[in-house]
């Protein structure tokens, strides 16, 4: 028997959760900070929530696939037409690395308006702080991309083979 250890992380609108456990206006002081959470399965078997940086706005995850011509998001590895023939198992074991963005702004609003398009994966539309959908004076927060690449496989390893 081996323990089960889950980790989800996740991007919510406040850091601080009100007694109702949502996030409202009233959040943060009245100045709700995005937050970057994860999630962890606990010993009593609840899930539990730890925010870990607040300010982040959005945050992707894509990895490279041996035999793939691109990075792929969590959904691609169990469907994309480059891992038909592999297991479950195999089709993650021939990640080879992980890419991961964040796009993180500041606490306070600026005097500069910020129309720039942050577009954080090839899978996903560009995310625009100025755009209808987001929240009013969204756009007067400086923000900041950080892209880094982590090697999960040593590439001398063996890759799994095909089904046959």
């Amino acid at each position: 028997m081996m323990p089960l250890q889950v980790e989800v992380f996740y991007v919510r609108p406040c850091a601080v959760l009100d007694d109702a456990g949502l996030c409202t206006a009233a959040s943060d002081a009245q100045n709700p900070q995005p937050t970057l959470v994860r999630r962890t399965l606990g010993e009593n078997g609840n899930f539990q929530d730890e925010a870990i940086v607040s300010g982040v706005e959005q945050f992707q995850i894509e990895y490279l696939a041996s035999g793939c011509g691109g990075y792929l998001n969590a959904n691609e590895i169990n469907t994309n037409v480059c891992m038909n023939g592999f297991t479950p198992v195999q089709r993650w074991n021939r990640i080879l690395n992980s890419r991961i963005a964040m796009l993180a702004r500041s606490n306070e609003r600026s005097l500069d308006i910020d129309n720039t398009p942050y577009n954080l994966s090839t899978d996903t539309t560009a995310y625009l702080p100025a755009s209808a959908t987001q929240l009013p004076l969204n756009n007067r927060y400086r923000r900041r991309i950080q892209v880094s690449i982590a090697q999960i496989r040593n590439g001398v390893r063996p890759l799994p083979p095909p089904l046959p």
